[in-house]
């Protein structure tokens, strides 16, 4: 399996041939930059979330339950769309439970507004893209 810093290299490529692509094919500009944001974003919140021990401080607890629910390199982490969806899903649960709280607690409405689609579409790219690299890192190595 590849290391985090090839993942890492990997997402920058695939960020950089979006802004590449979005200028060569005239793309508007809040488009690429969400797709852009999207692919960026899986370089915290990416298919290897399951491994919190390879995290620190607020990170690893958040996403500790996560990796007690979704095993390591399973279909529902690294397949791509579904793992990215299955991500985003427990990203807006905490979302949700966050701004629960804050009304309940505190008195404060909490705006929760989901995710575009096109922050979704780069996030999905880029799982595909890391998705790409497991099975060509394991297949180099049989």
């Amino acid at each position: 399996m590849p290391d985090g810093k090839t993942h890492a290299i990997g997402t920058g490529m695939i960020a950089s041939g979006t802004v590449a692509a979005g200028l060569y094919f005239m793309l508007p500009a809040d488009v690429v930059g969400m797709i852009v944001i999207g692919e960026l974003a899986t370089l915290i919140i990416n298919p290897d979330l399951d491994q919190a021990e390879a995290r620190k401080g607020c990170l690893a607890a958040l996403f500790w339950p996560y990796g007690k629910l979704i095993p390591h390199r399973s279909w529902l982490s690294h397949f791509p769309v579904v793992g990215t969806f299955i991500r985003v899903g427990y990203i807006y649960g905490l979302w949700f439970l966050a701004a629960y709280l804050a009304k309940v607690h505190f008195g404060v409405l909490v705006n929760v507004q989901m995710l575009s689609f096109w922050l979704f579409a780069g996030m999905a790219l880029s799982d595909t893209f890391h998705a790409v690299l497991d099975v060509a890192d394991s297949r180099l190595k049989t």
